[in-house]
């Protein structure tokens, strides 16, 4: 849906009557963002994520007033016009709350978790991703207008996603998709006859479009097919999860899982 949305976005494509809130579009926080949002929205899109590294910040706060501004001007009431806004990210109580109170309907978490992420390396910033759903899970259940959660970063096996959901409402997946037919870039083959994909985090110079600071990195990684049997492991090592924690459904699970400490024994034993 994101490439659908950059279709959109460039005029090349209609968007089909009612799928306007399924498609989900990436903004930032500069002038002419305001000027994509309004193209996008023209043209069916009613999700966008304010997709920044440093989601605490006052640029994200103009953005987010922006927005409610549009909608005053648009008296968006239409349940179709309703838009659904993501900010991120963060990684803290506070900014948790802030980015609830600034207007945004769902917040992502995780800064410097993810696999093709520099952040905490060349920043020295960052908190651990468990740590931190765990803490802005807390400030969800005191907010008077909660956001929901994205956990986003750090999830490499299926046992991580079940791990997060335990705090966050949904998972975003970089790492675990990359290498499929259906992510961005050309296959390659390499000098052992492997083939392969070139995956790269959002902050990396390639994906920026400069070489200047960055913060995120590009790796190959080997082809994988196609996404859809990802999916499907995805799916079958939840339904274990919640078989081994007696429970049908993510409510009950967050309700009834618990997390204890594990020594570097365990870990050895249990494979993580």
């Amino acid at each position: 849906m994101y490439t659908q949305a950059w279709q959109l976005a460039e005029g090349n494509v209609s968007c089909p009557s009612g799928l306007g809130a399924n498609i989900g579009a990436s903004i930032g926080v500069k002038e002419e963002d305001k000027e994509r949002f309004e193209k996008l929205y023209d043209l069916g899109a009613r999700t966008f994520c304010i997709d920044v590294a440093h989601g605490h910040h006052i640029l994200v706060k103009k953005m987010l007033e922006w927005i409610e501004s549009f909608k005053a001007l648009r008296k968006l009431q239409d349940p179709l016009e309703k838009l659904t806004i993501i900010a991120g990210n963060i990684a803290t109580p506070e900014a948790y709350n802030d980015l609830c109170d600034w207007g945004a309907d769902v917040v992502k978490v995780g800064i410097g978790p993810g696999s093709a992420c520099a952040t905490r390396k060349n920043t020295g910033v960052g908190i651990p991703q468990l740590y931190a759903l765990e803490m802005i899970n807390d400030a969800l259940i005191h907010h008077p207008q909660p956001a929901s959660i994205i956990a986003d970063g750090g999830l490499v096996h299926v046992g991580d996603i079940a791990k997060a959901l335990k705090f966050a409402d949904a998972v975003m997946l970089g790492s675990m998709f990359s290498g499929t037919a259906e992510s961005p870039g050309h296959v390659f083959r390499n000098e052992q006859n492997e083939f392969y994909k070139v995956y790269g985090g959002s902050a990396s110079g390639e994906n920026k479009g400069e070489n200047k600071f960055v913060e995120g990195v590009m790796k190959t990684v080997k082809f994988k097919g196609k996404v859809k049997y990802i999916v499907r492991e995805i799916e079958d090592g939840l339904r274990s999860t919640f078989s081994y924690v007696g429970v049908d459904n993510l409510i009950a699970f967050q309700t009834k899982c618990e997390f204890i400490h594990i020594s570097d024994a365990s870990r050895t034993e249990s494979k993580i």
